[in-house]
């Protein structure tokens, strides 16, 4: 761009290289975005649920999340349920590496279309957690599984053809 703004000053007759700089600008940045285009992925794993054993400073309630040591963005609990004040505003509690996290400023519980999803602010790396639901999120009949997912940004060459 800026080799292209230089030569576009030094031609000397701007106006009449104006609609040639407008062109070879736009298939510059249109070459750039192309190359740099920004790729989103979430990569995904089940875990392992099971109720909560006591563990000190930890009462015994909720839910004893395991899973592969990874980088979580965020865990999606499927069969869990309760209405939008309940899962967005309940008392929910969550613990890890034997600290209780805060809602709001570590952590959400947001509402999904399969139960709730537990989004944390900043990613965290661990293989284990304690999550404890608050009054009105409740387990349904055919009982909770998790996925742990995470983020990944990428730049470069935008892949056509996917897997």
């Amino acid at each position: 761009m800026a080799w292209l703004v230089v030569s576009w000053v030094f031609s000397g007759s701007w106006a009449a290289n104006a609609k040639k700089w407008m062109l070879k600008s736009g298939v510059v940045a249109a070459g750039t975005v192309l190359l740099l285009m920004p790729r989103y992925e979430v990569h995904s794993a089940p875990g392992d649920i099971q109720l909560a054993s006591a563990s000190p400073g930890i009462p015994d309630v909720g839910f004893q999340l395991r899973f592969a040591p990874s980088r979580i963005d965020f865990i999606d609990f499927s069969g869990l349920s309760g209405g939008f004040a309940e899962v967005y505003f309940g008392e929910h509690r969550v613990w890890y590496e034997g600290k209780e996290l805060q809602k709001v400023r570590d952590f959400r519980l947001l509402p999904a279309p399969w139960g709730v999803r537990l989004l944390f602010n900043r990613p965290i790396n661990t293989d284990q957690l304690v999550f404890a639901p608050g009054a009105g999120v409740a387990e349904g009949a055919g009982g909770v599984s998790i996925k742990i997912s995470s983020y990944a940004f990428h730049l470069g060459r935008p892949r056509l053809f996917h897997d």
